[in-house]
């Protein structure tokens, strides 16, 4: 499979592109309406934490089922949701370099993200 070989793989989804003009305007209501402690102003993007709990329209997001099946071949056994991160790549800013965010060896391995583009 695409994703054991290759670590990542793209799923079409979650969300169908009649909903996708509510989700943007909901993702903009949640990151304008973040404080100062949950908001975060990188190099190359702005970032908002915390946002399982910044609305339903989110939820569909983290429960889709590709999602959850992707973490149970990665993970196993019983998985949490560490956190829900938004992040905004500001205009005009390099791509990142292809890097690892948690080394095998880490307490915290194995670990699953995802992104929705």
């Amino acid at each position: 499979m695409q994703l054991e070989d290759r670590g990542f793989v793209v799923v079409p989804g979650p969300v169908p592109i009649e909903c996708l003009a509510d989700l943007q305007d909901a993702y903009e209501i949640a990151v304008s309406l973040a404080t100062a402690e949950d908001f975060r102003h990188g190099t190359t993007t702005d970032r908002v934490t915390d946002f399982v709990n910044r609305g339903e329209m989110f939820e569909s997001l983290y429960i889709f089922p590709p999602l959850l099946d992707a973490c149970a071949r990665i993970i196993g056994g019983p998985f949490k949701l560490s956190s829900f991160v938004a992040r905004t790549l500001r205009p005009r800013m390099p791509a990142q370099e292809v890097h690892v965010d948690v080394q095998r060896n880490s307490d915290d391995f194995p670990l699953v993200g995802f992104i929705l583009m």
